[in-house]
Formats: C-alpha cells, structure tokens, sequence
C-alpha cells in the first residue's frame, strides 16, 4: 500500500508541476531566474492544486468509509 501511496504522489507533484509551469511560466522566457510574477504564481498554484488534492482526498475517504471521523 505505501508504495501506491507514492507512486500517486509522485503523479500528483508531476501533474501539479506541469499544471503550473503551464500556467505561470511563458513559454519563451527571457532571464535565467525566475521573476517575482512568476514566483507568487507559482507558490500559489501549487498551493491551490495541494489544496484541491487534500479536499478531494478527504471527500473520496469519507465516501469510502462512511463510518470513520474525518481529522
């Protein structure tokens, strides 16, 4: 079970970080590093795509085990 647990982590990081390089990153960038736009953009995103695993992971659990106290 925890090698699935990772496995879909790593789906999850690997979807968030393309999600969001999509998103925040222009497809032909100028400089080196990133810019304080791109930065916030990013931190945000991944934020936000965490945030939306969490909730849909609780919601599935709860679905799965109705019986169980959500923490």
């Amino acid at each position: 079970m925890q090698i699935f647990e990772i496995e879909m982590m790593q789906k999850v990081f690997s979807n968030m970080t393309k999600s969001c390089l999509q998103k925040c990153i222009p497809p032909r960038y100028q400089d080196g590093e990133l810019s304080k736009g791109e930065s916030v953009c990013l931190d945000r995103c991944a934020a936000k795509f965490m945030e939306a695993y969490m909730h849909a992971t609780k919601t599935l659990g709860a679905i799965a085990n109705p019986g169980l106290q959500p923490q």
